[in-house]
C-alpha cells in the first residue's frame, strides 16, 4: 500500500501546525481553520502512513494508538495539541522519504 500526499495537502497540514505552534487554543482552531474537516482527514492519512511505514515515535505513543485515539474530530484536536511534535516529526519523515 502506498500513501501519498500532494504538495497542496502537505501545505494544508503545515499551515495547521503553524497555527498550533503560534498558540491557538483547541477551541479557536475550528473557527480559525475553516478547512478543519480536510485537515482532520489528512492527519488520519498521515497516521496511516506512519503505521504502514513501520515508523516509531519519539514520544513513546505508537502511531497505531494515536490513530485509535483520533477517530473523531474533537479527539484529533486534543491529541494534535498533546502530541504536536510527534505529528510534525511524522510529516518530516514523509517529506524526507518522498
Amino acid at each position: 500500500m502506498t500513501i501519498q500526499f500532494s504538495p497542496q495537502e502537505i501545505e494544508v497540514i503545515q499551515r495547521y501546525f503553524n497555527k498550533v505552534r503560534s498558540g491557538f487554543l483547541q477551541t479557536q482552531l475550528p473557527q480559525e481553520c475553516p478547512e478543519w474537516t480536510t485537515v482532520f482527514l489528512l492527519l488520519r492519512k498521515l497516521l496511516a502512513f506512519g503505521i504502514y511505514a513501520g515508523l516509531q515515535t519519539d514520544s513513546g505513543i505508537p502511531y497505531k494508538e494515536l490513530q485509535t485515539k483520533t477517530q473523531k474530530p474533537e479527539t484529533m484536536l486534543a491529541n494534535v495539541h498533546t502530541y504536536a511534535g510527534t505529528f510534525e516529526q511524522l510529516l518530516a519523515a514523509y517529506t524526507a522519504h518522498h
